[in-house]
């Protein structure tokens, strides 16, 4: 009887370590299942047309700046030493500028048929996200310069109107870019609106322009909205990190590949992550979504709050994707063990750790996408108020003492510095600056 008794107590024992073993083995599934349902619930896209909605081909710009890319003639190095020193503002000479440009004029034509156009769409999307390819970036790239090259010499043509022209062309492409929220589009919005800055602060500073182009630079300035782009830009983030890993899941080779790879930095080679060997990859996968969703979760939290930013939360959630990234163990000693490692977490640790383009200062990289937007903000809200005073001053013959003399007329409201929320600083006299970027009227 008591042998009996003995062996039902070892079955119930196993059967409720068997069960507690098997509750913490689904316990990452049944987390991630409730994630993606709140996701889901709040109302945040599921899908990359969620985010950026087809449009019809003959709607679509870019196909005709694909028309101006490929009539870019191909200059020589002293060529475009030529064009980068006369667009610095060093000396140069004005006919090589002016005859370099004139080979461009199919460019320039084609880049402002295709800026007129309603939409564009660059991005094919791809069913594993990260083999998206952004070849337009390097040639829009040139045609903006040019562009700008193009306004300089309006300028020094005394043809200011001409050179305004061009702005315009520009911040229509970054309208366009605007519409496929990714951080490298970001980056050259914000391209767009320094090239515009440098014209308008040369073409104000050379004559009154008309006032239908400055009302119109204005209106095209202000309807750039900074916050949409952000949350747009962490929204398709959401999206394509779920889309990562619901491939990963349908291409379990690549997965396994991925679950083996090593962390930059650390001496260890690929395949002697014993952790990728020793968990089953499906739960794997689910451990490293998780945090990375609920990690992009927290960003897009912090950008809904609005501005100024929480700095302070960047430097909490970057120890925290350090902690992931060196969560495990790396085997130093034995020699024999050197260059294996448990890291558990390589997957998210990979992608949780930016290496991607960052705007200067010493914010900590998790802020880099928040920094690219307020840096973007900046300079449009010191274009804003740059346009402004230049109207009130052709209305009252003489600027203003305070912006608010601005204010509901010109402007909706007082325009606050993005990186900490307090008015744009402003002398009277027409100059207006934020944290060494100025915009002299």
């Amino acid at each position: 009887m008591r042998g009996q008794n003995w062996l039902i107590i070892i079955v119930v024992v196993c059967l409720s370590l068997g069960y507690l073993f098997w509750r913490q083995y689904r316990l990452p599934f049944v987390k991630l299942a409730e994630e993606i349902q709140a996701i889901k619930a709040a109302g945040e896209p599921a899908s990359y047309e969620e985010i950026v909605p087809p449009i019809p081909s003959s709607l679509n710009a870019a196909t005709v700046y694909q028309q101006a890319i490929k009539a870019l003639p191909k200059f020589s190095e002293d060529e475009q030493m030529i064009l980068d020193n006369f667009s610095a503002g060093r000396p140069t000479d004005k006919t090589k500028v002016r005859r370099l440009l004139k080979r461009c004029r199919k460019v320039f034509e084609l880049t402002k048929q295709a800026s007129q156009l309603p939409n564009a769409r660059w991005v094919k999307f791809q069913p594993y996200p990260y083999n998206t390819e952004f070849r337009h970036i390097s040639p829009l790239r040139s045609l903006m310069r040019l562009l700008r090259t193009k306004a300089l010499l309006h300028i020094q043509d005394g043809e200011a109107e001409k050179a305004l022209e061009e702005c315009i062309t520009l911040l229509r492409m970054a309208q366009h870019l605007d519409e496929e929220p990714f951080g490298i589009h970001v980056w050259h919005i914000t391209l767009a609106f320094k090239f515009t800055s440098d014209v308008v602060q040369c073409a104000y500073s050379s004559k009154d322009i008309l006032l239908q182009q400055t009302r119109q630079l204005l209106q095209l300035v202000s309807a750039w909205d900074g916050d949409r782009t952000l949350v747009r830009l962490l929204q398709l983030e959401l999206v394509l990190q779920m889309q990562s890993f619901d491939y990963l899941r349908s291409s379990p080779e690549l997965a396994r590949e991925f679950s083996l790879i090593w962390s930059e930095g650390c001496d260890i080679y690929y395949g002697r992550n014993i952790a990728g060997w020793m968990q089953p990859l499906e739960r794997q996968l689910a451990i490293n979504e998780l945090i990375v969703l609920r990690f992009d979760l927290r960003l897009l939290e912090i950008a809904r709050k609005g501005e100024p930013y929480d700095w302070e939360a960047f430097k909490k959630l970057d120890e925290f994707a350090q902690r992931v990234k060196t969560t495990g163990i790396v085997f130093r000693h034995p020699s024999w063990l050197k260059g294996f490692a448990f890291q558990p977490l390589a997957i998210a640790g990979e992608i949780l750790w930016p290496s991607g383009l960052r705007a200067e200062g010493n914010l900590p990289e998790t802020a880099s996408s928040f920094e690219r937007i307020a840096e973007t903000k900046a300079y449009q809200r010191l274009m804003q108020t740059a346009l402004a005073l230049s109207l009130y001053r052709r209305e009252h013959g003489s600027y203003p003492k305070s912006l608010s003399a601005l204010v509901p007329r010109l402007l909706p409201d007082l325009l606050k510095d993005p990186f900490d929320g307090k008015p744009l600083r402003y002398r009277c006299g027409g100059k207006v600056s934020r944290c060494g970027v100025s915009v002299v009227t």
